[in-house]
């Protein structure tokens, strides 16, 4: 399997662990030959800020919100970090969903350790504490688009209907938003559209049809070449090999 990151590529194997900050582009390319399993873990910012004394929340999320252009992203399975990485990320699935306060504290104890270990790791990638703020609030003034996108990505969104949502005019939103996401926002929303469609390939019900409607396809067809371009492999394939067991 290889992710894209930004406009990096990355060949993963079998008990990598892969690190991405926030809203930035990322693409996981399947081999149709080839058996993939992943866990992920997604989170908030402020489960860490809201728990975290002042200043000690900077440390925590450093290595996801400090990520500049040569940032490795991967800590590849032969190193011992990797395996250390492993256990909390289990520990935390099994705290979740948190229905109650120990199920919380427990997951957020857990997370706390777990970044704290890939702070240490990545610090020398690290980029400096004015950059972190900078990229925080560069993603503030974007987030308008971020909600846009996953609240209507099924409906046709223009550049100029992101930029409006910014407040800001469609060739500075173009230039500010490649800058931020390292991604252009026509490219970054046809990643996204085609991340959500594998999420409900993999555990929905409907057909591909419906599904290429509902992420803001045209057509089935191109839904299915976008989809084979990005992915690796077809729709339909993908179903048959990621798609829940019923």
């Amino acid at each position: 399997m290889e992710v894209q990151i930004r406009n990096r590529r990355f060949r993963l194997k079998k008990g990598d662990v892969v690190v991405i900050g926030p809203n930035i582009y990322k693409q996981f390319l399947y081999n149709p030959h080839v058996g993939n399993r992943l866990i992920t873990l997604n989170f908030r910012p402020e489960v860490i800020r809201g728990s975290a004394t002042e200043g000690d929340d900077e440390i925590y999320l450093s290595s996801f919100l400090c990520q500049g252009p040569r940032f490795p992203h991967v800590i590849t399975e032969e190193r011992a970090l990797s395996r250390e990485v492993f256990c909390p990320l289990v520990n935390i699935h099994k705290e979740l969903p948190a229905r109650t306060a120990f199920n919380r504290l427990a997951a957020k104890t857990y997370l706390k350790g777990l970044f704290l270990l890939l702070a240490k790791h990545f610090r020398a990638y690290l980029e400096s504490r004015e950059s972190m703020n900078r990229k925080l609030r560069d993603l503030d003034r974007l987030r308008p688009a971020f909600e846009l996108l996953g609240e209507h990505c099924g409906e046709h969104i223009e550049v100029r209907d992101a930029a409006q949502a910014c407040a800001m005019s469609p060739s500075y939103f173009m230039r500010f938003f490649k800058q931020s996401t390292g991604q252009s926002f026509r490219a970054y929303l046809t990643g996204f559209r085609i991340e959500k469609a594998q999420s409900m390939l993999s555990t929905g019900g409907s057909s591909i049809v419906e599904i290429s409607q509902q992420v803001g396809f045209c057509s089935q067809s191109y839904f299915g070449e976008v989809f084979r371009d990005l992915v690796g492999m077809t729709p339909r394939a993908f179903r048959r090999r990621f798609g829940a067991k019923r």
